[in-house]
């Protein structure tokens, strides 16, 4: 009996020692968060902000927002903002990579072939700047009455090629140009010359594509 009552007295003061234990320990944590101050948000320091209520906005229940919806400017040539390709001449990838199609180096030549005897042009070729794949440009889509007298030109794209025609004998002279793709289709009128008098009153010497 002796023995139960004193461990009895001894498990009651240790739970009270356990007991004023935790309440220091409490109350050092208390002091603690008393004395803690939130250090102010860097871009290299964790830390606490403070949300300026115009821009930046939070509700009661803690939620941060911006205000109104922010607007890219259309960018000029004195302001950075927005740009809009036109999808023909600037282009954007699924990937938004931006290029141009536009006064590209295509490493490309073109030249004519004139025949001996008349000086008219009988082919157009179309080659690679170092000389190779010569590929020779049909011209059977081309009116049959006209002939070519000026060396064919390419556009800067090289997709189009440009000819000057002339219709043999006209009187009043009668010049053309026309326009046709590298593979001699899509053949276009595009200008048509006709002089005030007699033969050779207008004469198209050189034509140029840029």
């Amino acid at each position: 009996m002796n023995k139960l009552l004193k461990g009895t007295i001894a498990l009651l003061l240790f739970a009270l020692a356990i007991g004023v234990f935790e309440m220091c320990s409490k109350e050092n944590v208390i002091a603690q968060a008393a004395s803690y101050v939130l250090p102010i948000a860097t871009p290299s320091v964790l830390g606490g902000v403070k949300p300026d209520g115009t821009t930046i906005l939070v509700d009661a229940t803690g939620k941060i927002s911006t205000a109104g919806t922010p607007s890219l400017p259309v960018a000029t040539t004195t302001t950075l903002g927005g740009v809009k390709p036109d999808g023909t001449t600037i282009t954007v990838d699924a990937n938004g990579k931006i290029s141009s199609t536009v006064s590209q180096q295509q490493n490309k030549i073109i030249f004519s072939a004139m025949s001996g005897t008349g000086g008219a042009l009988y082919q157009v070729w179309i080659a690679n700047s170092d000389g190779t794949n010569q590929v020779q440009v049909p011209l059977t889509n081309l009116p049959s009455n006209l002939e070519f007298l000026v060396p064919a030109k390419i556009s800067p794209n090289g997709q189009t090629i440009f000819l000057v025609g002339h219709v043999p004998g006209s009187s009043p002279s009668d010049y053309q140009i026309y326009s046709m793709s590298t593979t001699g289709t899509n053949v276009t009128k595009l200008i048509e010359l006709t002089g005030p008098g007699g033969i050779n009153d207008i004469v198209i010497n050189d034509i140029q594509a840029y």
